[in-house]
C-alpha cells in the first residue's frame, strides 16, 4: 500500500491493484498471463510490478519451463527490497482444523489471536 500512495501521489502514477495467492500468480500477472497456459497470456501485460513474490517461490521447475515458453515476455524478479524472506506463519490443519470444530475459530486470521476475546492457545500443540 505504500507504494500505491507514492506512485500515485508523489510520482503522479495511475496505480491499479491486484492481490494473488503466491508469487507464481504474481509472476504470471507482471507476464501477462492469467494462467498456465499460454493462451491465457497477452501482451502488453497490464500488471508492471509485484511485491513480496519470493524467489524460492518460483525456483520450482514448472516456473523454469513456463518462463522459457514466454520468452522475452516473461517476468523476471529484479532484486530484493531489503528482506528476503524464506518462510511465512503457517497454521497447521490438526490445530487449525480442531479449533474451527470446536468453537468456529479459524486460526489463519490472525485478528482471532486476540487473547481477551479468544482462546487460540487452547488449540495448539503443548
Amino acid at each position: 500500500r505504500v507504494y500505491q500512495i507514492l506512485a500515485s501521489e508523489v510520482l503522479g502514477y495511475h496505480v491499479r491493484t491486484q492481490f494473488t495467492a503466491n508469487s507464481i500468480h504474481q509472476m504470471l500477472a507482471v507476464s501477462g498471463c492469467s494462467g498456465k497456459d499460454l493462451a491465457l497470456c497477452t501482451w502488453p501485460p497490464t500488471e508492471h510490478l509485484s511485491f513480496e513474490a519470493w524467489a524460492t517461490g518460483i525456483q520450482i521447475p514448472t516456473w523454469a519451463a513456463f518462463s522459457q515458453l514466454l520468452g522475452e515476455a516473461s517476468g523476471s524478479i529484479l532484486g530484493p527490497v531489503g528482506y528476503e524472506g524464506y518462510d511465512g506463519l503457517h497454521v497447521l490443519g490438526r490445530a487449525n482444523n480442531k479449533s474451527e470444530e470446536a468453537v468456529g475459530l479459524h486460526l489463519t486470521f490472525y485478528g482471532n489471536y486476540n487473547s481477551s476475546w479468544f482462546h487460540p492457545e487452547n488449540y495448539a500443540a503443548k
